[in-house]
C-alpha cells in the first residue's frame, strides 16, 4: 500500500478546482492497535507528507494549499471508526474536513465510504469493491476511490495461464474471516472459474477463524498425501501482512516442513511486503506462482507477477532438500 500515491492523488485532484491558495484538511485512519494494526505503515508516511506539505506551501509560491494532515487511530474498531467519523465530520468548531483517506479492510473502509458519501466528501480507501463478483457500484463508493481493483480478476489472469500450461487440477485454500469476504470471494471464486475451464476442483478447504498450527500441518497433508493437485490457491491476506499468530498463518513454512512444494502455488497480497521478508531471505518465494495482488510493481487489473506463472517453468530443477510431488 502507498499511502504517498493516495495522499498525492487527492491534492492532484483538488489542483484543478481552483487557482487560488486554499485549505485543505485530509483526514487520515489508521489501526494502530488490534487485528489490522499496521498492515501498512500508514501513520510514519502520512506524518511524513504533513511536514513535507507545510515545508512546501512556505516555501513554493506555486503551490496552492496550505495542508494539514489529522491523523487518527481508529484501532482495528469498526464501531470507534463510526463514532469518530461522526463526531468529527458534524463538528462546526474545527475545520471542514476536505478528504478522507484509509482506513485498511473492508471492515472499516466501508464506514468511512459511507460517511464520504453522504457529506460528499472525496474518500481514498486501500480495498477492494464490496464484492469481486457484482460489477456493480454500491452507493457508498459514490465519492471513492478505490485503490485495490478486486482480486478476483488477478487469479482470473491466473486461471487463463493455467490452463495454457495444461493445469488440470486444483484446490482452494480460504481463511473464514466474520465480516470479510476477501479470502473467500477470491479463492473460491477462481475456482468456481477454473472449474468453468475445464479443471477438476479437487477441494475447497476453509481454514477456520482462530485455527490451529495443527490444522494448518493437516490440510498441507492432505494436499500432499491425498488430493496431489496440479496446483493450489491459497488465500489468507493477513498471512503476508501480519507475523504469525493465533488467527495467522503464512502456508510456505509448512509446506516446507512437508517437504512439498506444488506445482503450482498461488497466494493473496504476498508481494513485496515486510511481513515476509524472512521467508524471501529463506529462498521459499522462488516456489510461488504468479496471482499475487499487492505489489509496488503493481500494473493493472490483469497484472500477474511472473509472464510464466506455472511455478514449474521456473522452478530450479533440482531443489535441495524438497520432494516435488
Amino acid at each position: 500500500m502507498n499511502e504517498t500515491f493516495y495522499i498525492t492523488l487527492l491534492l492532484c485532484y483538488f489542483s484543478y478546482s481552483s487557482s487560488v491558495k486554499h485549505k485543505v484538511n485530509i483526514l487520515v485512519l489508521y489501526s494502530g492497535e488490534g487485528n489490522l494494526a499496521f498492515i501498512s505503515d500508514t501513520i510514519t508516511i502520512a506524518q511524513h507528507w504533513s511536514q513535507y506539505l507545510k515545508n512546501k506551501f512556505l516555501v513554493d509560491s506555486s503551490w496552492k494549499f496550505n495542508s494539514t494532515i489529522e491523523c487518527i487511530n481508529v484501532k482495528s474498531d469498526p464501531v470507534l471508526t463510526d463514532y469518530f467519523l461522526r463526531e468529527r465530520l458534524n463538528n462546526i468548531n474545527l475545520p471542514n474536513v476536505t478528504a478522507i483517506i484509509g482506513p485498511e479492510a473492508r471492515l472499516l473502509g466501508n464506514i468511512a465510504a459511507e460517511l464520504a458519501a453522504e457529506f460528499g466528501i472525496p474518500c481514498v480507501l486501500p480495498i477492494t469493491s464490496a464484492n469481486a463478483n457484482i460489477p456493480t457500484r454500491p452507493w457508498i463508493y459514490r465519492t471513492a476511490f478505490l485503490i485495490e481493483p478486486p482480486a478476483m480478476y488477478q487469479f482470473r489472469s491466473l486461471i487463463e495461464l493455467f490452463t495454457e500450461n495444461s493445469v488440470k487440477s486444483l484446490v482452494a485454500v480460504s481463511r473464514y474471516e466474520p465480516f470479510n469476504a476477501y479470502n473467500d470471494e477470491t479463492c473460491f471464486g477462481a475456482a468456481s472459474l477454473a472449474a468453468t475451464r475445464a479443471i477438476s476442483v479437487l477441494k475447497k478447504i476453509t481454514i477456520k477463524y482462530n485455527d490451529t498450527v495443527e490444522n494448518i500441518e493437516n490440510i498441507v497433508k492432505l494436499i500432499r498425501d491425498d488430493l496431489h493437485p496440479d496446483a493450489i490457491i491459497w488465500c489468507d491476506w493477513a498471512s503476508c501482512a501480519l507475523t504469525d499468530s493465533i488467527t495467522t498463518y503464512n502456508p510456505m513454512p509448512y509446506f516446507q516442513k512437508a517437504n512439498y512444494l506444488p506445482n503450482a502455488l498461488a497466494l493473496l497480497d504476498c508481494v513485496d511486503h515486510p511481513g515476509v521478508t524472512s521467508l524471501y531471505d529463506e529462498g521459499l518465494f522462488q516456489y510461488v506462482s504468479a496471482g499475487q495482488f499487492v505489489s509496488e510493481k503493481l500494473r493493472g487489473s490483469e497484472y500477474t507477477e511472473d509472464a510464466t506463472p506455472y511455478s514449474s517453468l521456473f522452478r530450479p530443477k533440482t531443489p535441495a532438500n524438497y520432494t516435488v510431488r
